[in-house]
C-alpha cells in the first residue's frame, strides 16, 4: 500500500525536483527485495554529484561569461567611436563658418588686388574681419551651451 502511494506521489513530480531521488530510494527501501540495499547504494551514488560533469559546467559557465564580457567590451568601443564620429562632426560643422568666412576673405582681397583701391580693400578687409569675430564669439557660444546642456 506505502509502495503505491509513494509510486503515485512520484508521478506528480518532474525528474528534476530534488525530492525525486529520495521517494525513488523510499520506493525499493519499502519494496521486499533480496537486492534492496545495493540499489539503495547505486541510487546515491547515481545522485551524488559527478566532478567530471561540475567541471564540464563551470567551464561552460565560464566561457558564456567571457563570451557576455567580450560582447560588452565590443558594444562599448562601438559607443566610443561613435562618441568620437559625433565630436568630429560637431567640430566640423562648428569649423565651417570660419571657413566660408576665410574664403569670403580671400575673395575680397583678390579683388581689391584686382581694383587697386586701397580704401575700399581695408573697408572690406574691415567687413570680413567683423564677420570672422562675430563667427568666432557664435561658434564659442554654441559650443559652452552644448557643453552645459542648454538649447541653441
Amino acid at each position: 500500500y506505502e509502495v503505491t502511494q509513494l509510486v503515485q506521489l512520484l508521478q506528480t513530480m518532474s525528474p528534476e525536483s530534488p525530492m525525486y531521488p529520495l521517494l525513488i530510494e523510499s520506493i525499493v527501501d519499502n519494496m521486499n527485495l533480496s537486492n534492496r540495499e545495493q540499489i539503495i547504494q547505486k541510487i546515491r551514488e547515481a545522485n551524488q554529484p559527478n566532478p567530471e560533469v561540475q567541471q564540464m559546467q563551470q567551464a561552460k559557465f565560464q566561457a558564456e561569461l567571457a563570451f557576455q564580457q567580450a560582447q560588452t567590451a565590443a558594444l562599448t568601443g562601438q559607443a566610443a567611436e561613435s562618441q568620437a564620429r559625433t565630436e568630429k562632426y560637431a567640430m566640423e560643422t562648428a569649423a565651417i563658418p570660419e571657413k566660408t568666412a576665410i574664403a569670403e576673405l580671400t575673395a575680397v582681397a583678390n579683388a581689391a588686388d584686382k581694383l587697386d583701391d586701397t580704401k575700399v580693400a581695408d573697408q572690406a578687409l574691415k567687413a570680413v574681419d567683423l564677420q570672422l569675430k562675430n563667427k568666432a564669439i557664435e561658434s564659442q557660444m554654441i559650443m559652452s551651451m552644448e557643453k552645459t546642456g542648454g538649447n541653441a
